[in-house]
């Protein structure tokens, strides 16, 4: 009896340890379940998560190692671990060997035999167990644990592991959902900031950079950029990079990034490439393997039917498109195709706006050109008239004088006046209409006068002037008012850099022949030069550096050198001065072109009569003096009107007339004489200082009657008079 009692009282204590184990167990496994359903339900973040339910098992179980595994691309990657990351990653390796990762809601205990692996035995594990983490049905990953020992788990034990493992599935499902709402709230964020830089400024690489600057801070990405096409060429050109200077610092990355746009390209639609480190076969990419590259990215930037771009996407990763990311991306793709097209069309606009103004501003210089010539015409033809008679009184007084001072005196005031003539006339030749013309041309004569009409300007500026002009150039047939504004053009140039520069200078002229066939005059200055980045377009038409400048003379310079078979051309270092090249092919004339006599002794001339029509009488009794000690008999009448009534009388050999005269003009006297006297038309010769004057223009080359331009000495006169004679 006492022994059965005994034997009854042992069992009722086994049972008693038996239920308090148990109890124990319940207790620690539901300890389990609520501080992993603290921490699933607190996570922010789903490593932390992770570690610490990891932690909380391997603690339970007494467990010697454990690994939390996610599904990630098709494969697993370990995300928290209870190990040095090294013998984690060793373990994990191992039970990859031994048994394959659970499936479905069972959890799997593998005991390791003789047959395992050394490396097991040496980390003491006896067994493993995996903990699947699933959620309604779908596997997210695997819990991985060790065990020291290989003894039998409860049941409850395996029933709480399972608890853990949807918990933990659960809190992976709800990250990954807050994970993908803080990724739509920052792409929709994204998608507002470009919206609202492409509508705020019509600026292209602001808009970009915004924009590239968002697709950087997906996860893997290191880098973006946008291209360009030509929509004739298919070239590309770098619009704006983010992230890819170092790529982008050598030819290959170039080469790479034009390879996989030509991809794009080619395929008219997305392109996603993954594995780049590993395409050896493709050299254009292998720069970016060694740039840590392993996935590229691009899609088309499409305006209406046609690819204006690329937007092409690099990540350090291998993961592929998935629907958000892809539609995310083709969104931005949208706005930057609609950036660069707003850009372009804001470009053009701006520059007919450019041209519309450039061309306001030319039409308002050409007016306001317009007026100064109506101005300078009236002030050269009031100033012809007393040119003409200090000219030809200085020339006449000197022929006469016997004095040798006061020859040399004469002279000086014969020069003077020559000095005002040639101001004058080049003042005319740069304010008169002109048609172009092709004569006998010495080259070196524009030049001269362009360098005549600046000296003093030159002079008040500090601007030396230094010329070489070759007398035996021979003549061509040019337009020589067309190039002496080729001439003005590139002296003001030089002139006006000087100037603004270093308020000093030096000018060198220079004419030679390159050859027997073409003419060369070169200008140079030692200005400040033209920078290396504008050098491309001084020729373009409305391209200046001028605040006041219209930006068509060297463009209209360009063109008259080259209807004249010849070219333009320059030398230019920054900070060392400019050299302009005019090389002009010597053309021969048909047939010698009429000129003034040669000079030398007249040769001797019948007396004739001679009308002199001039309502200047100091002119008149100038041209009436020097005509009548060459012996001629002169008469003079001060306006058409009263040389028509001399003519009822007597018939002269010759009509000197001026143009512009009050009562009737020279061009209606002439008509007048057309009608009434048609045997005295060959015998007029005009004379006037209104060379700017359309009207006085047209109605001589119209005639083509003989002339003579005032202001002019005896000497001119007396050749003129003698060659009318003959």
């Amino acid at each position: 009896m006492v022994i059965a009692g005994l034997a009854a009282l042992a069992a009722l204590v086994v049972v008693a340890l038996g239920l308090r184990a148990r109890i124990r167990r319940h207790e620690e496994e539901r300890a389990l379940l609520t501080e992993v359903a603290e921490v699933v339900g607190d996570a922010r973040e789903l490593r932390p998560m992770l570690a610490a339910a990891l932690e909380r098992t391997v603690r339970l179980l007494g467990a010697r190692a454990g690994a939390i595994c996610i599904r990630h691309n098709g494969g697993q990657v370990a995300v928290a671990h209870q190990m040095p990351v090294s013998e984690a990653e060793e373990l994990l390796r191992l039970l990859g060997k031994t048994e394959p990762m659970c499936a479905g809601e069972a959890v799997q205990v593998v005991r390791i035999g003789p047959s395992a692996p050394p490396a097991f035995r040496e980390k003491g594990i006896a067994a493993t167990i995996s903990i699947p983490l699933t959620h309604q049905g779908q596997q997210l990953g695997t819990m991985c644990l060790a065990l020291p020992k290989d003894r039998p788990i409860p049941a409850s034990r395996l029933d709480a592991l399972v608890g853990v493992g949807k918990q933990l599935a659960q809190g992976i499902i709800r990250l990954r959902l807050a994970q993908e709402s803080e990724q739509n709230l920052a792409r929709l964020a994204a998608l507002r900031d470009v919206d609202m830089a492409v509508s705020v400024t019509l600026e292209l690489r602001p808009t970009l950079r915004i924009l590239l600057e968002h697709i950087r801070r997906l996860e893997g990405v290191v880098g973006a950029a946008v291209t360009l096409v030509d929509a004739s060429t298919r070239v590309q050109t770098l619009a704006e990079q983010s992230g890819l200077d170092a790529l982008l610092e050598n030819a290959g990355g170039w080469a790479a990034l034009d390879y996989l746009g030509e991809q794009v390209l080619h395929a008219q639609s997305a392109v996603s490439l993954s594995g780049l480190g590993d395409r050896r076969d493709i050299p254009a990419l292998r720069p970016l393997g060694e740039a840590g590259i392993q996935t590229y990215w691009g899609f088309p930037l499409i305006a209406g039917n046609q690819i204006i771009g690329v937007l092409s996407v690099f990540a350090s990763t291998t993961q592929g498109f998935d629907r958000a990311l892809h539609t995310f991306l083709t969104a931005l793709s949208g706005q930057a195709a609609a950036a660069i097209q707003n850009a372009q069309l804001y470009n053009k606009v701006t520059e007919q706006l450019h041209q519309l103004q450039a061309a306001r501003e030319l039409l308002a210089q050409n007016e306001k050109l317009s007026l100064i010539g109506e101005l300078v015409s009236g002030v050269a033809h009031e100033l012809n008239n007393p040119l003409t008679t200090v000219l030809g009184y200085a020339q006449m007084l000197e022929e006469e004088a016997e004095s040798a001072p006061l020859k040399d005196d004469l002279h000086q005031i014969t020069e003077a006046a020559l000095r005002a003539r040639t101001i004058v006339q080049g003042l005319l030749s740069v304010v008169r209409k002109h048609e172009p013309r092709r004569e006998w041309v010495d080259i070196n004569q524009p030049v001269r006068e362009v360098l005549q009409l600046k000296a003093y300007q030159l002079h008040m500026d500090n601007i030396a002037v230094e010329t070489d002009l070759n007398p035996d150039l021979p003549k061509t047939l040019a337009d020589a008012h067309q190039l002496h504004q080729v001439f003005l053009n590139l002296v003001n140039n030089a002139h006006q850099a000087m100037a603004r520069a270093h308020g000093r200078g030096n000018l060198t002229v220079r004419s030679h022949l390159l050859d027997d066939r073409t003419i060369r005059v070169e200008i140079a200055d030692d200005g400040p030069g033209i920078p290396p980045g504008l050098q491309h377009r001084i020729f373009e038409p409305f391209f200046t550096t001028k605040r006041d400048g219209t930006g068509l003379g060297l463009s209209i310079a360009e063109g008259i050198v080259r209807q004249h078979g010849g070219s333009i051309s320059f030398e230019s270092q920054q900070g060392q001065g400019c050299r302009f090249f005019v090389d002009l092919p010597v053309v021969a004339a048909a047939e010698p072109l009429p000129g003034a006599e040669e000079q030398g002794e007249l040769p001797p001339v019948a007396p004739a009569r001679i009308l002199v029509v001039e309502d200047e009488p100091a002119v008149a009794d100038f041209i009436a003096k020097t005509l009548q000690r060459a012996g001629h008999s002169v008469r003079c009448a001060a306006n058409g009107q009263e040389a028509l009534s001399t003519l009822a009388d007597e018939k002269p050999d010759l009509i000197i007339s001026d143009i512009k005269m009050p009562s009737m003009r020279g061009d209606q006297f002439f008509m007048e004489l057309q009608v009434l006297y048609p045997d005295l038309v060959s015998r007029v010769l005009f004379i006037t200082g209104d060379v700017a004057d359309q009207r006085t223009v047209t109605f001589l080359e119209e005639t083509g009657q003989a002339r003579l331009v005032k202001p002019f000495g005896a000497d001119e006169l007396r050749r003129m008079v003698a060659r009318m004679l003959r």
